[in-house]
C-alpha cells in the first residue's frame, strides 16, 4: 500500500512540475532534439569579400552577400539561429578549431590541407580565380607574370595558383589580411595586381572603374563550410544544402547575387 501511494505521489509530481527526470530515455531524446532545434551557433566570416559577404553601406552596416543570405535559409531550414562575426580570413579556421565559433562561411575553398584541420560540408558552389590589376596597365598572363608583385590574401589557397602559374618562383607574393587593403596597394602602385575569387574580382572592379580583372583558367575549386572536427553539425548542414539544392532555393541566390553581365 505503501509502494502504490509513493508511485501515485511521483506520478502527480511529475505530471505537475514537468520534470524531464522522470520520463523514460526517448522522451528525454525528443526534449534533446527540441532543444537542438533552438540552439544559436555563431559563425565566423570575413566581409570584404563582396558578394558573398561584405558591409552593406561601409563598415558600419550590417553583413550581407550570397554566404550570408544562404546561411540564414540553412537556418530556417534547421531551425536554429545563426550570429555572423566579422574576423581576418586568416583566423577563420584557428576560431573553428579552437571552439570560439561553431562554423566559419566566407567562400571557403576546400583543401586537402585545410581538411586536416576542420570538416567541411558539402560544397555548395564553385568558384574561379582572377586577378585584379590597374585598368591602364597591361593584362597579367602566365606569358609576363614573371618578376612581378602580386598581392594574396592572407590565409586564401591562391599562393598555390601562382606557383602554378610560375613554376620556378619568379612572383613575388604579398600577404595582407583585407582585399581592400590589397586593392589600395595596387590603386596605389605599390603591387601589381591582387590575386581573388572571381566573383569578388568583378565585384571590386564594378565599384573602382579604375581597376580591371583577368580571368585566371586554372580550374574551378569547390565551396564549403568549416566546422570543428567531428562536428554533430556537418550532417544537418549537408541535409540542409541538398534540400536548398534541389527546391532551388540555391539557384535563386546565385541569380540573385552572383549573376553578372561579366562571363564566368
Amino acid at each position: 500500500m505503501v509502494l502504490r501511494k509513493n508511485f501515485i505521489f511521483g506520478f502527480l509530481f511529475c505530471a505537475l512540475f514537468g520534470l524531464t527526470g522522470c520520463g523514460d530515455s526517448s522522451d528525454k531524446n525528443k526534449i534533446r532534439e527540441v532543444k537542438g532545434l533552438e540552439k544559436t551557433l555563431t559563425m565566423v566570416t570575413s566581409a570584404d569579400n563582396p558578394p558573398y559577404e561584405y558591409f552593406e553601406g561601409g563598415d558600419a552596416g550590417k553583413i550581407i552577400g550570397f554566404d550570408i543570405n544562404l546561411v540564414q535559409e540553412i537556418a530556417q531550414y534547421l531551425g536554429i539561429k545563426i550570429e555572423v562575426e566579422d574576423r581576418d580570413f586568416n583566423g577563420l579556421i584557428s576560431s573553428v578549431q579552437s571552439g570560439r565559433a561553431d562554423l566559419a562561411m566566407a567562400s571557403l575553398t576546400i583543401t586537402p590541407e585545410r581538411a586536416q584541420n576542420v570538416d567541411f560540408s558539402t560544397s555548395y558552389i564553385r568558384n574561379q580565380v582572377a586577378i585584379v590589376i590597374k585598368s591602364e596597365h597591361p593584362e597579367i598572363t602566365a606569358d609576363n607574370i614573371a618578376g612581378k608583385k602580386i598581392g594574396v590574401q592572407l590565409g586564401t589557397p591562391h599562393d598555390e595558383v601562382l606557383q602554378k602559374l610560375a613554376p620556378k618562383g619568379e612572383v613575388k607574393i604579398v600577404h595582407l589580411n583585407k582585399l581592400g587593403e590589397l586593392i589600395q596597394e595596387v590603386r596605389a602602385d605599390r603591387i601589381d595586381g591582387v590575386m581573388m575569387d572571381l566573383r569578388p574580382a568583378i565585384a571590386y572592379v564594378q565599384r573602382n572603374k579604375d581597376l580591371k580583372y583577368v580571368h585566371i583558367r586554372q580550374g574551378d575549386t569547390e565551396t564549403g563550410i568549416a566546422f570543428a572536427k567531428g562536428s554533430p553539425w556537418v550532417a544537418k548542414f549537408n541535409e540542409a544544402i541538398e534540400a536548398l539544392k534541389k527546391n532551388g532555393t540555391i539557384d535563386r541566390l546565385v541569380e540573385k547575387w552572383l549573376q553578372s553581365k561579366d562571363k564566368m
